[in-house]
């Protein structure tokens, strides 16, 4: 006997049919991120003394990263990043938490790091500033707001 169950816009379906496509869906251990780069040996260098990546493995073109236990496969490329308005046109950022955003801020200037603006976006949920990596990639740096979590 199959039953009948309703979705919450009242459209009813087969509760095994769906059990079925649940299952089949694709199981995900774990989320990475893939970045490629005009200069994989100054994009080596940027990522470790500046935002502290840690190598996991090194190949011709090709290096691994860990932060956290976040990995980060980074790949050689041909050229740089195509510009974009960052917060407007798609696009990914990595967003790099720490828990004193303008001492942070104030040692990657110090590193020669291009930020978009001036002065941090102050949200209820937090603070951030976003800024360029050596191939033109937006990322930012944030400071989670005290009530909030991520």
């Amino acid at each position: 006997m199959r039953t009948q169950s309703q979705n919450r816009l009242g459209v009813r379906y087969d509760t095994a049919t769906k059990n079925r496509q649940l299952e089949d869906r694709i199981k995900v251990e774990k989320v990475s991120t893939m970045l490629v780069v005009a200069d994989l040996a100054v994009s080596k260098q940027f990522y470790v003394d500046v935002l502290g990546l840690t190598i996991q493995s090194e190949y011709p073109g090709r290096i691994y990263f860990t932060l956290g236990d976040h990995p980060i496969a980074m790949f050689q490329g041909e050229g740089p990043a195509v510009a974009s308005e960052h917060a407007d046109d798609a696009n990914s950022t990595l967003i790099f938490s720490t828990k004193n955003l303008d001492e942070k801020i104030a040692q990657m200037k110090s590193q020669g790091v291009e930020f978009l603006d001036e002065e941090p976006n102050d949200q209820p949920w937090g603070r951030y500033l976003a800024f360029k990596d050596p191939s033109g990639i937006v990322h930012e740096v944030f400071e989670l707001g005290s009530e909030q979590s991520l």
